[in-house]
């Protein structure tokens, strides 16, 4: 015994030793900017309990904006340190020469070392954008401005998925700059095609109309002149517009393209323009919102406001010409119908339309929206130009795409209250939740989320949330069994469904759950995630609710059928009877005899198990909880049972 532990603690003492000496934080290796790449190994790094972790990526490619998000831990990692340049920009890399390792990176600040609970994050990177071309093809990068001057942060570097191999990483001054993205939103049909310049540089060539560039670094340390030429241009001579302007690096800009090149054919001139915005959102900083602001660019609207048509509230008012809303962006979680409104001589009168926003839907992306107006209201008034519609500026694709025109489609069954019935042993009937929502303290089969070892997707929903639930009612059949199926070879979502009664169904609140599933155990032709469940004991003639809802907020179209299961519908007591039922690990049955052939199925009709029934009852502990038909062959009886 004394042999054992000395070898355990000699072990443990090499491993020790084999630690890097900059495994903690408190120990990080300081590194010189603009000087060497520091050399690091993280085969023996460890990573403590508590660690700090970059926080899950909002937006955007997670691998670029954070650490993938398919690795969330730490688990061993290494701390580097350095010294803020003067211009407060730095790049921070591990793409150099004898990298081998899968490097991620965070940029942090600390108060305290040693009290990970006074660590703010400041920037992470598992993958540098387009790929590293000297090192491992997966090494990190990050470039990041607005640092304090003279300030110490912290470096942690962890290998992604657990890799561990040597590397090289390197601080370096870098540049000031601000990202910027161009919009060109002006409908005069002279100008569908422009090149803009910066300080002379021609930087977007033949600039489309309804086109915007993404986002482009410019430098931020000075001033800058930006103009638009005809698409023709050789160089900056003939100037159509231009502005100048001085950028912040700490934020990401807009300028969009606006007005006429000349007022001949116009209802209402307004010059070519550049139009400023400070402060774009390139992604959301909120969980399942979508960020949205407005621009107003139709020249002859004079005025627009903008309504949410469901809540009939306003959401814009007073949103002239060349204007972005002053409220600035706002969140919406919930799809709305947008109402447009211009100015007339008397006030908002004139309803131009309705426009879907599925903001629930775009939320899921996690990027920042400006939707703008473009064109006319009355385009024979303004030399034939395009008419008056709203778009998404697509910063990711570089395209403006127009919002969808009508009313938002929202489900009859989206509440418990007109829930859709459906017929016992009828086709499978065809739902979409994209536009459902959840009504206020709507309440949901108990359970915990689904990356808790001891949640239950079989007999509970997997995720523990409520996202976009619709509503099902049936009668329950004579047998009083059914079976709740979502497998069907169209269905496209990751469904969840629960099985339930409702005393009052204008109070959401009060549900009975009977049982509820979120992932099928057999395979399904259809999503691999679907949902189905098998249930006796209802009462005959009855109504009962399903409510079904899109695991972790999946929206799109699933079917859904209820029928008798095979084999119940012929199902009686008889002078057969089981007890207990439910039974948990012994079944035992009357009225038929000892040694007796039996036969358990599932309600589909799979056989489970087939034996001679004696004395000592029927061993049913294996078997999953669900219900079940025991067959008594020779009288050609069969009661169903619920196995708990």
């Amino acid at each position: 015994m004394k042999l054992t532990s000395t070898l355990a603690f000699l072990l443990l003492s090499i491993a020790a030793i084999a630690q890097p000496t900059n495994d903690t934080p408190c120990n990080a290796e300081l590194i010189e900017v603009d000087g060497a790449a520091a050399e690091g190994d993280n085969t023996d790094a460890t990573a403590d309990t508590d660690e700090v972790l970059p926080p899950a990526s909002i937006g955007g490619n997670s691998c670029i904006t954070s650490w993938c998000n398919d690795d969330p831990a730490v688990q061993n990692s290494m701390w580097y340190s350095f010294v803020a340049p003067a211009n407060g920009a730095v790049v921070i890399s591990t793409c150099i020469t004898g990298s081998t390792l899968d490097t991620q990176i965070a940029l942090w600040t600390a108060e305290n070392c040693a009290d990970y609970s006074t660590y703010s994050f400041v920037a992470a990177n598992d993958d540098m954008e387009g790929g590293c071309t000297d090192g491992d093809v997966y090494s990190s990068t990050i470039t990041m401005d607005g640092l304090t001057p003279g300030s110490t942060y912290l470096i942690q570097v962890d290998g992604w998925g657990g890799e561990f191999g040597p590397f090289f990483l390197s601080v370096n001054t870098g540049q000031p700059s601000a990202l910027v993205n161009f919009i060109h939103v002006s409908a005069d049909p002279s100008v569908v095609l422009v090149d803009v310049r910066l300080d002379g540089e021609l930087i977007l060539d033949d600039f489309a109309f309804l086109t915007c560039s993404q986002y482009i670094p410019v430098d931020a340390t000075g001033e800058h002149v930006v103009s638009i030429h005809p698409s023709t241009s050789l160089d900056e001579t003939i100037v159509l517009a231009s502005l100048e302007i001085n950028l912040n690096s700490t934020l990401n800009y807009e300028i969009a393209i606006s007005g006429l090149l000349n007022p001949l054919g116009f209802s209402n001139y307004e010059p070519l323009e550049l139009l400023l915005f400070e402060g774009a959102q390139q992604y959301a900083s909120t969980n399942e919102a979508m960020p949205i602001h407005f621009l107003n660019a139709s020249t002859d609207a004079e005025i627009i406001q903008l309504t949410n048509v469901e809540l009939d509230s306003i959401l814009i008012s007073d949103l002239s010409y060349g204007n972005f809303n002053l409220e600035g962006y706002q969140l919406f979680s919930d799809n709305f119908t947008m109402g447009v409104f211009i100015s007339g001589s008397t006030g908002f009168e004139l309803v131009f339309d309705y426009y879907c926003i599925p903001a629930a839907i775009a939320a899921l992306n996690g990027l920042g929206y400006t939707i703008a107006a473009a064109g006319f209201t009355f385009p024979m008034a303004n030399n034939n130009g395009p008419f008056l519609d709203f778009y998404y500026v697509d910063a990711q694709n570089g395209t403006l795409v127009p919002v969808t025109l009508g009313s938002c489609q929202f489900q009859d069954n989206d509440n418990l209250c007109t829930a859709t019935a459906l017929v016992i042993n009828d086709t499978p009937t065809m739902a979409d939740n994209s536009f459902a929502t959840i009504e206020e303290n709507e309440s949901m089969p108990a359970n915990l989320p689904g990356n808790d070892p001891e949640s239950d997707c079989l007999n509970a929903w997997c995720d523990g949330t409520l996202d976009n639930t619709l509503w099902f009612s049936f009668t329950a059949p004579a047998s009083g069994c059914v079976f709740i199926s979502t497998c069907f070879e169209d269905g496209v979502i990751d469904t969840q469904i629960a099985l339930c009664t409702a005393d009052d169904c204008t109070n959401p609140s009060a549900i009975n759950y009977i049982a509820a599933n979120d992932d099928m155990e057999a395979a399904c032709n259809g999503n691999e995630y679907s949902s189905e469940l098998t249930y006796c004991g209802l009462t005959p003639g009855a109504n009962y609710y399903i409510q079904t809802d899109g695991y972790d907020g999946e929206l799109g179209a699933f079917y859904i059928q209820v029928t008798e299961p095979l084999n119940v519908q012929e199902v009686t007591n008889n002078a057969v009877a089981i007890y207990p039922n439910p039974a948990a690990d012994k079944l035992f049955v009357e009225g038929i005899e000892i040694g007796a052939e039996i036969e358990i199925v599932y309600l589909t009709g799979q056989s489970v198990y087939r034996g001679s029934y004696s004395r000592n009852g029927i061993d049913i502990a294996s078997l999953p909880a669900g219900s079940y038909v025991l067959r008594a062959n020779e009288s050609n009886t069969s009661v169903a049972f619920i196995k708990i």
